[in-house]
């Protein structure tokens, strides 16, 4: 095999608390990610030699050795000392960047499982989450995929029962917001109650999709919104038609909802999404590998 193409998917984050400040600088968090079938398409050609090239389109304003995806093929490579093996990554971005959507991360991942294979090196999922998280704290959810807990910086793992099948509806505004300010600004919410995703939890574990919805939560959505005030006006036009809860997801700028079963509004939902000034997917959350 001297060629695999991967698809490399969103993520939403169901539920996100933000516990404190950590010695090193980062935040612990709690969250339940959501793999979604939004994604970007990748395909990995083997060659010899050593160099790891990445192309991007539409291209990334960024220097290749700062693109989290050739950071990762770069560790793998050094990690199992495949100093004679290189590869030719192409990426096909379909995942807007800068919305909370975990598209750079997602990358990261499939980069790393992809030459996995291709190089048949013989890590196991745990041994790809290890590498993964330096590079990037949400890389290693993206090495399991579907519904899982996130704890510590969002990097230590552990896979729940599957919310996958349901319809998602994501929308997202015309600018990108900084994960890094975000998480900044946020001292001010560190004072507040703090909550706790076990009741979600606890709802995915018997299978109650609607008890699960009612737990929904992100407690950077109100820093974001005091950042970008459009973000507030954003939602505010989502809330004119939307179906259930809407929260957005990660840092931002994107929003989520999860629809009903029998939802068959689309192309209604597709009117009003054109009022707006940003972009839209309709698809559905996705299972574990």
């Amino acid at each position: 095999m001297t060629e695999i193409k991967i698809s490399s998917s969103a993520k939403i984050n169901l539920f996100l608390e933000v516990l404190g400040k950590r010695k090193d600088g980062y935040h612990q968090i709690e969250t339940v990610f959501q793999e979604i079938d939004l994604h970007d398409n990748i395909s990995i050609k083997d060659r010899e030699g050593g160099d790891i090239n990445v192309e991007v389109s539409p291209a990334l304003n960024i220097a290749k050795e700062n693109n989290i995806a050739y950071k990762a093929a770069k560790l793998i490579q050094n990690k199992a000392r495949q100093f004679n093996k290189g590869a030719d990554i192409f990426i096909e971005k379909r995942i807007p960047i800068g919305r909370g959507l975990g598209g750079g991360s997602s990358n990261a991942a499939s980069v790393l499982k992809g030459l996995n294979e291709l190089w048949h090196l013989g890590f196991s999922l745990k041994d790809l989450a290890i590498l993964g998280k330096e590079v990037g704290m949400d890389v290693p959810f993206f090495i399991y995929g579907g519904t899982c807990l996130g704890s510590e910086r969002g990097e230590v793992i552990t896979p729940l029962p599957r919310f996958s099948g349901v319809n998602v509806l994501v929308l997202w505004p015309d600018f990108p917001v900084s994960t890094a300010l975000v998480y900044k600004s946020i001292s001010s919410s560190l004072t507040k109650k703090k909550r706790s995703a076990k009741l979600l939890t606890e709802a995915l574990k018997i299978n109650d999709f609607e008890g699960a919805k009612k737990h929904f939560f992100n407690r950077l959505e109100d820093v974001a919104c005091e950042i970008h005030p459009l973000l507030y006006q954003f939602k505010k036009q989502i809330g004119s038609f939307e179906t259930g809860n809407i929260i957005m997801s990660g840092s931002g700028s994107a929003f989520f909802v999860v629809l009903p079963n029998d939802w068959k509004k689309e192309e209604h939902i597709k009117k009003e999404i054109l009022k707006l000034k940003g972009g839209y997917y309709i698809g559905k959350t996705l299972p574990a590998y």
